[in-house]
């Protein structure tokens, strides 16, 4: 019995602090598949309705209407989608570099075994998030056909009066006669 190191064929038992990665059973392996199944079983029930905040990067507009983009922050990026039916109700213009608050789900890809988030709502985040809307809305103004007169804008709960008062003021100063509001009366159900 000499004291030198161990087989790992050896049928003695490892003592503490000896351990041999070769000492241990081996488990069984699971397919891609399965451990696939099985994060997106873990993962998707957890994150059904998650807010998340960051940095929107490579922003890709499809010709269906979806969009493709990353969310970063410091630490990590995430990968998130907005279909179209989403996408047409986004109230600003969507940029590489904006700060975003976005609300979804995450679902996990099985064919590319990757993570992303499923956007249903998003908001610009932070101080500037009104003054970049009202700015949006004043270059969409300024592509107004010469000799417009009338301007329907549809307002949402979300919006305070004050601010819709000031997009009336920039509709105006843009040349509008006539601003027509109209407020959505959500009725629940």
């Amino acid at each position: 019995m000499g004291g030198g190191p161990r087989s790992r064929y050896d049928s003695g038992v490892a003592k503490p602090g000896n351990l041999d990665l070769f000492d241990q059973v081996r488990q069984r392996a699971v397919s891609v598949g399965e451990l696939t199944r099985a994060l997106k079983a873990a993962v998707e029930p957890r994150f059904r309705d998650v807010w998340v905040a960051g940095e929107v990067t490579n922003l890709r507009k499809q010709a269906s209407g979806h969009l493709y983009f990353s969310l970063k922050d410091d630490e990590a990026q995430i990968g998130a989608v907005i279909w179209a039916s989403q996408a047409r109700k986004v109230r600003f213009d969507l940029r590489d570099g904006i700060e975003v608050v976005a609300r979804g789900y995450v679902e996990i890809y099985p064919p590319h075994g990757k993570y992303q988030l499923i956007v249903q709502e998003l908001e610009p985040r932070g101080a500037g998030a009104r003054a970049l809307l009202l700015n949006q809305i004043k270059e969409r103004l300024q592509d107004l056909p010469e000799g417009a007169r009338i301007i329907y804008l549809k307002a949402d709960d979300a919006l305070p009066y004050s601010e819709v008062m000031k997009v009336m003021d920039l509709c105006r100063e843009a040349g509008v006669e006539e601003v027509a509001l109209i407020a959505e009366k959500k009725v629940q159900s």
